[in-house]
């Protein structure tokens, strides 16, 4: 999980700062697609597994939104300060 989130940041920066090709985004694009279905779908046991497993089928369209957005960003972690008292 570590990593499908690091790679999906990494393309989402890169992409941004005009650093990958087309060939290159749809590369990390599949890779990101292929990862996140393994996720959804691998055998768990850990709880806290099951439960982020059972997010990632809740919410399966929208953990991928920012690949084809780039306007979207990958994380919510512009909009937590906004959330949480001064």
């Amino acid at each position: 999980m570590r990593e499908f989130v690091r790679r999906g940041c990494k393309f989402y920066h890169e992409r941004r700062a005009g650093k990958l090709s087309e060939r290159k985004q749809a590369a990390q694009k599949k890779w990101l697609d292929t990862q996140l279905e393994m996720l959804s779908t691998c055998d768990v046991k850990h709880e806290k597994a099951v439960t982020l497993q059972g997010r990632l089928l809740r919410h399966y369209r929208e953990w991928l939104f920012f690949v084809d957005d780039p306007r979207v960003p990958p994380t919510n972690n512009l909009a937590e300060p906004s959330l949480s008292p001064s």
